[in-house]
């Protein structure tokens, strides 16, 4: 048996440790994550509406849409543990899986490149985690594994290796489309760079048993309809972006680690085309020329990608952010290996860096959890198996401040066996759930307009409104407090109650 070098023991630690911030913490931090949960657990009793009258109002999109993984995972885990439980492994799950996949896609042209896996732990708590899309996190995962896979079965490809890719295609495909269009242009670029007189038999037969991964997005975007919104970012702004990190981000303190991954990846690109160029220009036909710049030109064509593509397309939004994923990820297996000193140097740097990241995170979670704890305490008077909606009134830049209070009513939705009128998921129809006939509405000013709702009508349509910071001179908090009956005055927040007719 293999005896792990010392630096592998250092990651896996590592890897164990970047899970904490989840159990640490009574509620995860994020803009989206309680309304996934909720949903799941919304699945979890679809089949008993005598016992959770809240299940009546949804019903199963029973088509093969993405976004179906972690919501299955989360309803599954909650038939062995409570839901905050389910979405802690759930986290814990994701961690895991892309530290995992980062470590063999890493290793992917050169084994000794895996200690480049630790600069992804600075990408574990970012902008897509810290909204709460659990979905594509776990896309990220399994992307690097369908690439990392296919490279080192590209030349010993089987029936076997054929099936098992596609499983895991599927599975990617059932996260996020995002991540399944990447990895087959991944495969695509890579299959390209590689192609050889000789193997071009072989290498069609992978095109023919791949085939099949593109029935189901051609599918969801024919239903979908394919009208796309460009992004109205100038485009120094989109570069800026890019090159900073932005998307990697998640957390205000992680700012100083935006400079830190520039650094990263900027020494790394200067020593590694410092060796290679000159090796390149004197052996342009070495076989390691073709591995080396498929995954370079597999970096260039997502960096393009990225610019090109639109903002939002066939009702997902934040295409742009997640695309800026790609390149970063891919170029790693291209860097430099390094070696004895200069390799246990880097990877005690980055283990660092790590650390003083984690560090952050942890301070940044228990912070955000005393304020949700706050935010969910307001709702203890809301009656089990009833009608509510959250009104969340100080914003920026659209969102809810802090964001991770936009959708955070999803934990007391669950806890409560409440049916919460603002789950957006319901209404965007590319999600497992939607609502039933009788109770689509549109969320959209709900969330973003808070200010502009009618108290009588939404009297009409839930049992209790919970207004967080409502500004006094709101006209919305003014006629809250005309309509409606306080139930509850906690300073930060007010409950109602209406007199509603049950439909």
């Amino acid at each position: 048996m293999r005896r792990w070098p010392w630096y592998q023991w250092a990651f896996v630690a590592l890897t164990v440790l970047y899970t904490t911030p989840a159990w640490v913490v009574r509620f995860v931090p994020t803009t989206d994550g309680p309304c996934h949960l909720y949903n799941a657990w919304i699945l979890r009793h679809m089949a008993d509406a005598a016992h959770y009258p809240a299940v009546s109002y949804f019903e199963i999109v029973r088509q093969p849409l993405p976004n179906w993984l972690t919501h299955l995972l989360l309803a599954g885990l909650m038939w062995l543990v409570p839901p905050l439980v389910a979405e802690k492994l759930l986290i814990s799950g994701y961690v895991l899986l892309l530290m995992g996949g980062l470590w063999y896609v890493a290793g992917a042209v050169d084994p000794d490149r895996r200690w480049l896996a630790f600069i992804g732990f600075l990408f574990v708590f970012s902008g897509p985690m810290q909204g709460g899309f659990y979905n594509f996190c776990y896309s990220i995962g399994l992307f690097l594994i369908v690439v990392g896979y296919w490279w080192r079965r590209r030349d010993t490809f089987d029936l076997g290796a054929a099936v098992r890719l596609n499983l895991l295609l599927a599975l990617c495909y059932f996260a996020h489309l995002v991540s399944t269009v990447a990895a087959l242009v991944a495969i695509a670029v890579l299959w390209l760079a590689t192609l050889r007189r000789a193997n071009v038999k072989r290498r069609l037969l992978q095109v023919a048993a791949l085939s099949p991964q593109l029935v189901l997005p051609l599918w969801f975007l024919s239903a979908e309809g394919s009208a796309s919104h460009p992004s109205s970012a100038a485009l120094a702004d989109l570069w800026a972006g890019f090159v900073h990190f932005n998307s990697f981000l998640g957390l205000a303190v992680q700012g100083p680690f935006a400079v830190a991954l520039e650094a990263i990846f900027a020494l790394l690109l200067a020593i590694a085309i410092g060796s290679r160029g000159s090796a390149w220009w004197r052996r342009p036909r070495s076989s390691g020329s073709g591995a080396d710049l498929g995954f370079l030109l597999l970096a260039a064509a997502f960096t393009a990608l990225y610019f090109v593509a639109p903002e939002s397309m066939a009702g997902g939004s934040g295409i742009k952010m997640r695309l800026a994923f790609y390149p970063w990820l891919v170029l790693i297996p291209w860097l430099p290996a390094l070696r004895g000193a200069a390799r246990a140097a880097g990877v005690a740097a980055l283990a660092a860096i790590a650390l003083l990241n984690l560090g952050g995170v942890l301070r940044a979670y228990v912070q955000a959890d005393s304020q949700l704890q706050r935010f969910l305490g307001g709702l203890d008077e809301v009656a089990t198996d009833t009608v509510f909606v959250a009104l969340v009134f100080p914003r920026a830049n659209g969102c809810a401040s802090p964001c991770y209070l936009a959708h955070a009513s999803g934990y007391a939705a669950t806890a409560k066996r409440l049916v919460d009128w603002d789950d957006y998921e319901a209404v965007t129809g590319i999600f497992p759930l939607r609502f039933r006939e009788f109770a689509r509405h549109d969320t959209l000013l709900l969330e973003a307009r808070p200010q502009q709702v009618e108290p009588r009508e939404l009297s009409t349509q839930v049992d209790y409104v919970y207004a967080w910071r409502a500004p006094l001179d709101a006209p919305s908090a003014r006629l809250l407090r005309r309509d409606l009956t306080l139930v509850a005055d906690r300073g930060d927040s007010q409950l109602f109650r209406s007199l509603r007719s049950r439909p």
